[in-house]
């Protein structure tokens, strides 16, 4: 996923996948996503997958049964924010069960 804004905001939540709500997965794989945002200002947040809330919603506690988050990559312009190159989950409660969260970048886990 690319993001492009020459002259103003570029973002990205979620390269892999976005939850808006509570969320369990069980014996999957998030592998190998890869996003880069490039602009004047803005953000890359979630590399493998982005948790939280857009609008507002419930609570988001996410749950990884039998799951792995790897080689998920986030990149961006200088200047712009760059977290949770596996999961993004600000202020909102993982468990990981039998789960592997390793191997992304810039970092695993933002929130966990």
């Amino acid at each position: 996923m690319t993001a492009t804004a020459p002259t103003g905001a570029a973002t990205i939540q979620g390269v892999g996948l976005l939850s808006n709500g509570p969320l369990v997965l069980s014996n999957v794989q998030v592998d190998r996503n890869i996003g880069t945002a490039t602009g004047l200002t803005g953000f890359a947040h979630g590399g493998g997958m982005w948790n939280g809330q857009l609008f507002a919603g419930p609570d988001s506690p996410l749950i990884l049964e039998n799951t792995h988050v790897g080689g998920n990559v986030l990149t961006a312009s200088s200047g712009l924010t760059v977290q949770g190159g596996g999961i993004f989950t600000p202020g909102f409660p993982v468990t990981l069960d039998h789960s592997v969260v390793a191997h992304n970048r810039p970092d695993d886990c933002f929130g966990c």
